[in-house]
């Protein structure tokens, strides 16, 4: 190989490669523009993603105060519920006390009565009692007579 020839070839060598560089950079250039515009809607994706962030921990914050406000009321309804049922217990049992006095007040009264009944108000207060009868004019109706009003001792009142 002669001289000329010689720098024909490396001249054509050089080219060749200064076109497969071109080639190269054209590619490799797009390749770039594509990775910018990707870069570009990443930051708008990153930028919508700090936004949402910021409002969920502001709602998170609103949130958590709810929550304790919420369950501050629900301790003081419980333990206002926890003193009514204490009272109403109480008062429960104050009632039955009551109640259990009462029968005995009616039991013991029901038993002197009965020493002094007429034959028609014993027939009258049984009617009463197992409620077979809804008044006590019925039952004064079912026992065929009228029941006169008698003075009780002690008392001053009439009783029929």
């Amino acid at each position: 190989m002669t001289g000329p020839s010689l720098a024909f070839l490396t001249e054509g060598l050089v080219a060749t490669l200064l076109a497969a560089t071109i080639v190269y950079c054209i590619i490799l250039s797009r390749k770039l523009n594509n990775l910018k515009a990707d870069q570009e809607h990443l930051g708008g994706i990153i930028e919508a993603l700090n936004q949402a962030t910021k409002h969920a921990e502001t709602a998170i914050g609103t949130l958590r105060s709810t929550v304790e406000t919420a369950d501050h009321d629900l301790s003081m309804r419980l333990d206002a519920a926890g003193e009514l049922h204490s009272r109403l217990r109480e008062g429960l049992a104050e009632a039955d006390g009551v109640l259990s006095k009462l029968n005995a007040i009616s039991r013991a009264a029901g038993r002197r009565r009965d020493g002094q009944r007429t034959p028609a108000q014993a027939v009258r207060a049984e009617l009463w009692s197992s409620k077979r009868l809804s008044s006590l004019a019925a039952a004064d109706a079912a026992i065929g007579a009228e029941v006169q009003p008698r003075n009780v001792p002690g008392t001053g009142k009439d009783v029929a």
